[in-house]
């Protein structure tokens, strides 16, 4: 088993356990165990005093931090410390947990969406990656959730429940008190994420900058792996990374599917606009090697071990292409790249945001069709707990958040870590990029358009390339020689109008949706239409 906890953490109470595979850091009345993959930190105040830990890759304004990392912001003497390195958060990227403390309090903070998974049992005061790390008792089932939905039909652990019926899994946009063990809100502290239309250029090279310093800080330490798809999040996060794309290890395309199979139809064009090496790894023609019963049962015992939790393996460990990745590298994934194209809101009717029936259906407690009443005001109370939570200016976007804090939290924060060969990531996972996307008027986003406006300002041969299904059912016409930038014409004409006009052009469809954001809608398609994305996770 210490192989599948290598990439993750537990924080007791007392003197450490012995835990095989991992390594105990002290921690006041606390003591910390460590994965043996997991990459750690040490963080000192301006005065090289220890304030805290960092689990997992975390990379700030300075680059990756590692080794003994000091803060010139920070001062333990300050009665404002917390206050500032909330403050200094805000520009930290990765998958990650900080454990920090000054006097007799002992905190613990995650990455924006809690990615790398945040569990803490309230009475045994234990904290970790997952349920079955946190647990020193035998569980005992949560009434709320249908777990015969999570184990089989795609259903999922919601509003930050977990398959026991007291741990908790914790809201990156809070931290925990170790010896309270209550959360408290810490982000977003702006009042207003929107900024005017004049702005957005500036909004967009520092999206473009703060990202690329990101990736490569990321590159320049560890081995990588980037997927590759017909999509736009992956595009975005290649075209980000600029000269850093080069050095990322296995750029890559898993075939699941037919739609997967297109995907790496589109990106072998995208490797070579970029002349990077593109693998395609297939589960038929060519298949990986054989798996034999033994070793399928070894995947998914472990997978699920990981996890913490009975639940069936994401494609690319069920159709075993997983193991075409070389094992122990960083897998740069576009996750909250979608924000730009705002993809959680399936409507601009204002009136509908404050609606929280369908709300609490598209967290997906059950599978869309197993939906009801019964299970709606099972998790109602959870619901408008964490919607009272939010502050006024994420009251204005509150679909966004949702996204943000409890979606994200019950699927990436839950899955990556059964991925436990391999340290899973985005990049783009820092509060600054979160509020830079968010600055961008919510309707625009919803067309796509900021990401076509990205692309293009990086590389517009790129920006050109067809996105999935673009060009139609027919893969041949997507052959490198062939005249696909035809297919994607138009939509580069528009995309050079809003550049040449420094984004004045977007005033149009801002000024279109907000005229139509009262008028009646026929929802259920729209959400229909959204389901198919969100399954992805």
């Amino acid at each position: 088993m210490s192989k599948v906890f290598a990439y993750q953490y537990l924080v007791t109470p007392g003197k450490s356990e012995q835990i095989d595979g991992m390594s105990v850091l002290p921690f006041g009345k606390f003591s910390i165990h460590v994965g043996a993959k997991l990459h750690s930190a040490l963080l000192t105040d301006c005065k090289r005093r220890f304030f805290g830990y960092v689990l997992g890759i975390a990379v700030d304004r300075s680059g990756l931090i590692k080794g003994e990392h000091q803060l010139d912001e920070l001062d333990l003497d300050d009665p404002q410390l917390f206050a500032r390195f909330a403050e200094y958060l805000d520009d930290v990227a990765g998958r990650y947990v900080v454990l920090c403390g000054a006097g007799t309090e002992q905190r613990v903070y995650t990455d924006p969406v809690a990615m790398i998974g945040c569990v803490y049992d309230p009475t045994s005061q234990r904290v970790a990656s997952l349920l079955n790390l946190t647990l020193n008792r035998d569980i005992v089932l949560n009434s709320k959730s249908d777990h015969e939905a999570v184990e089989k039909r795609g259903g999922k652990y919601i509003l930050f429940n977990t398959r026991d019926e007291y741990c908790r899994r914790m809201n990156g946009s809070f931290y925990l008190d170790l010896e309270t063990m209550m959360e408290t809100r810490f982000w977003p502290r702006t009042d207003r994420f929107e900024v005017p239309l004049s702005e957005y250029a500036k909004v967009y090279d520092e999206i473009i900058n703060t990202a690329r310093h990101v990736i490569g800080a990321i590159t320049d330490r560890f081995k990588t792996a980037m997927p590759l798809s017909g999509g736009r999040d992956s595009r975005l996060l290649a075209a980000m990374a600029g000269e850093h794309i080069h050095k990322v290890n296995q750029p890559f395309t898993h075939i699941t599917n037919f739609a997967t199979r297109y995907d790496a139809t589109v990106a072998s064009l995208i490797g070579k606009h970029l002349d990077i090496p593109h693998e395609v790894h297939s589960w038929r023609q060519p298949s990986p090697p054989e798996r034999s019963k033994f070793q399928y049962r070894q995947d998914l015992r472990g997978f699920q071990t990981a996890v913490g939790a009975p639940v069936r393996m994401p494609d690319e460990m069920e159709r075993n292409v997983h193991q075409l990745l070389h094992e122990d590298q960083v897998v740069l994934r576009g996750h909250l790249t979608d924000l730009l194209r705002a993809v959680y809101v399936f409507t601009s009717k204002r009136s509908r945001w404050k609606e929280f029936d369908w709300q609490v259906q598209r967290l997906f407690p059950v599978s869309l069709s197993d939906f009801n009443q019964d299970i709606y005001k099972t998790f109602l109370p959870d619901f408008t707990a964490w919607h009272s939570s939010l502050p006024p200016a994420a009251q204005e976007l509150p679909l966004d958040f949702m996204f943000i804090e409890a979606y994200y939290n019950a699927t990436v924060g839950f899955t990556f870590n059964g991925l436990h060969k391999h340290f899973y990531m985005s990049p783009f996972n820092s509060r600054r990029l979160i509020e830079l996307s968010l600055a961008i008027n919510v309707d625009y986003r919803r067309t796509g358009k900021p990401v076509d406006d990205i692309i293009y300002r990086i590389d517009p041969g790129l920006c050109a390339i067809p996105y999935y299904k673009e060009a139609g059912a027919d893969l041949s016409v997507l052959e490198y020689d062939s005249d696909w930038r035809s297919i994607s014409s138009e939509r580069m004409a528009d995309v050079q109008c809003r550049f040449d006009t420094n984004y004045a052009e977007a005033a149009a469809f801002i000024e279109q949706y907000e005229k139509e954001s009262e008028k009646p809608v026929a929802f259920t398609g729209v959400l229909k239409a959204g389901v198919a994305y969100l399954a992805l996770f």
